[in-house]
């Protein structure tokens, strides 16, 4: 009997632990959310999923538009306040620089770019993430996505 019961305490053990364990290798991920209605979503992976202030970060946007992309467009990154007031922004040319795509590209064509930015330090509590594809000749955004973090 003293050997039944052991046998059963180490078999819920051990279905404990396997049932545990594929949820701890969930990577936790940043779900990142249409801006409007108005602008297509681009995707974007950041270089780790939990945002520290004062840490580098390399922001991977992807995406497919509807209108060919040159010279003129541009990637914004930008945290914001919950009154949407700008604590830091960058923003670089998606053509033209070496780690990033030749340009034009084609609508309705993949595309990717990348740029690295360090995290504001005085990130306030709510704060959100906005990136942007633009074009900057005539100031018009074609792709967005953000998030927000924080309570």
């Amino acid at each position: 009997m003293n050997r039944n019961l052991i046998l059963v305490f180490i078999l819920l053990a051990t279905l404990s632990v396997a049932n545990a364990l594929p949820n701890q290798l969930v990577k936790r991920q940043i779900k990142w959310e249409k801006c409007t209605e108005n602008y297509p979503l681009v995707n974007v992976d950041l270089s780790s999923d939990s945002i520290v202030p004062g840490q580098e970060y390399s922001f991977n946007v992807s995406g497919n538009l509807n209108t060919i992309i040159d010279s003129g467009f541009i990637l914004s990154v930008g945290f914001h306040d919950n009154h949407l007031f700008t604590i830091a922004s960058v923003e670089v040319p998606i053509c033209g620089a070496f780690y990033r795509t030749d340009c034009p590209i084609n609508s309705n064509t993949d595309f990717s770019a990348s740029l690295v930015f360090l995290v504001p330090k005085n990130l306030p509590n709510p704060y959100s993430i906005l990136v942007l594809i633009s074009d900057k000749l005539n100031k018009k955004v074609q792709g967005c996505t953000e998030k927000k973090l924080g309570n």
